[in-house]
């Protein structure tokens, strides 16, 4: 069973995963783009209007941050069983 301070460690860490997903979020945001949207113009030449790097990099993050599995979610919700 988990102690009030580890689940309030938990808490602060989803926390911090939350607003680096959203720091990222952001970052796709401010270009107008979104996870699907092409980087490259119709001849293939990466878009001018859009920082490439920026977004490729923001994608790149959000990918690993949910596509693994996220042991925080997890015990965070093992914890509230108790």
């Amino acid at each position: 069973m988990a102690t009030k301070e580890e689940v309030k460690k938990l808490m602060d860490d989803r926390d911090e995963l939350d607003k680096q997903l959203a720091d990222h979020f952001a970052i796709l945001k401010v270009n107008n783009v979104d996870m699907e949207t092409p980087l490259v113009d119709a001849e293939g030449f990466p878009r001018a209007d859009i920082d490439v790097y920026a977004v490729r990099e923001a994608r790149n993050k959000v990918i690993c941050k949910l596509s693994f599995p996220n042991p925080l979610t997890d015990m965070f919700e093992m914890s509230k069983q108790f």
